[in-house]
């Protein structure tokens, strides 16, 4: 389930104290306005929103790097701050999401596996999508470690939904050609799980 991130904010709100800088209670109290407030003060709270664009994904990024619990509002509130990584486009956050890329949102994992759209229910990938081809450059990189069949078919679906089919295997092919080592065979490995759609089959989503 996707929430927006004016939704979000409330329930991020109360699990994670922002730090007090200036700049950053600031955007903290317009924030509440933007949800709770009225008519000018939405607006106003919008404009600094807008202004402050790096603090509020610095603060995401930090929501979501600490909130390891498993359960309860902080678990809810590292999805939540995931999932307005992807609506900031924030491709600062690319080497983080693609490092969580099989965090699973509060439903049980065997749904998240069983769905033949893995972005029903991993917050991570649906943000890699939104903020596009930077997370390709993201997963190449990634791609100089090892990585599991599971891995490498959610790298491919993410390469599938930003650049289609026939593109996406074309760059693949490309990165292939200039590849060596491990990354060489990692890719290698992304073309038969894509040829394949292997992130709609249960078997590449197993490991």
């Amino acid at each position: 389930m996707k929430y927006s991130c004016a939704n979000a904010w409330l329930v991020i709100a109360s699990a994670v104290v922002i730090t007090a800088a200036p700049a950053r209670a600031e955007i903290h109290a317009a924030l509440g306005k933007l949800v709770s407030g009225k008519g000018n003060d939405q607006l106003d709270a919008a404009v600094v929103i807008t202004s402050n664009r790096d603090e509020v994904i610095q603060s995401l990024l930090q929501i979501a790097e600490t909130s390891n619990v498993k359960t309860g509002s902080a678990y809810l509130a590292k999805q939540l701050a995931i999932d307005c990584l992807g609506d900031y486009r924030a491709e600062r956050a690319v080497d983080f999401l693609i490092s969580e890329i099989e965090f699973n949102e509060a439903i049980p994992r065997k749904r998240a596996v069983a769905d033949p759209d893995p972005k029903s229910g991993l917050p991570c990938l649906r943000s890699l999508i939104q903020i596009g081809r930077p997370a390709i450059d993201g997963i190449f990189k990634r791609l100089v470690r090892p990585s599991t069949t599971r891995e490498l078919a959610l790298f491919g679906f993410i390469i599938h939904e930003i650049d289609g089919q026939e593109v996406g295997l074309y760059r693949l092919q490309v990165a292939l050609g200039k590849a060596d080592g491990i990354q060489k065979e990692q890719i290698q490995r992304t073309i038969e799980i894509y040829r394949n759609e292997g992130w709609a089959k249960r078997e590449y989503l197993s490991d």
